[in-house]
């Protein structure tokens, strides 16, 4: 590419240094790799609160998703996504509205899909629940059926 500058080989970004010098978090992209990989290494011990999938599917659910140029884009050039402002509304994650991280948006995509997958277990175990109910009916029906085409038969023979 003309006027290219970049590097070759393996990129590392030192993020975060704790008091004594040590890297508490850093990212990586390795030769050829194609993706980076952050590494925090900061313990969080009592920091981690459980999601809920399904209500994090819900309120995903109401965060309009559009495609978009950016200013420094060709307009041809196009992108997909929710806007900063609607995901902070939603969910209250990031540092501000007018930002995106990826590492927020990542594990809402992670967490309505544990919603997604939950709600398909449920309405499987309804679908299951409500088949063996259709066959005891089913059953029934059949029985009442004989009993019926029996009983009739019985009365036009008593003619």
């Amino acid at each position: 590419m003309n006027g290219f500058r970049g590097a070759t080989g393996d990129v590392n970004f030192t993020v975060g240094v704790d008091n004594q010098g040590v890297l508490t978090v850093y990212c990586y992209l390795h030769a050829n790799s194609g993706g980076w990989n952050c590494v925090d290494l900061r313990p969080r011990s009592g920091n981690q609160e459980i999601v809920d999938g399904v209500d994090t599917l819900q309120r995903l659910s109401q965060v309009p998703i559009s495609t978009w140029s950016t200013t420094r884009d060709d307009r041809t050039v196009r992108h997909i996504g929710p806007q900063a402002p609607d995901l902070y509304a939603a969910f209250g994650l990031g540092e501000d509205e007018q930002s995106l991280n990826a590492l927020d948006m990542n594990g809402i995509a992670f967490a309505a899909i544990q919603g997604l997958y939950q709600m398909l277990q449920e309405a499987q175990n309804t679908n299951q629940a409500l088949a063996a109910q259709n066959a005891g009916q089913q059953a029934q029906l059949d029985k009442l059926s004989s009993r019926l085409a029996a009983l009739e038969q019985a009365l036009g023979q008593s003619r």
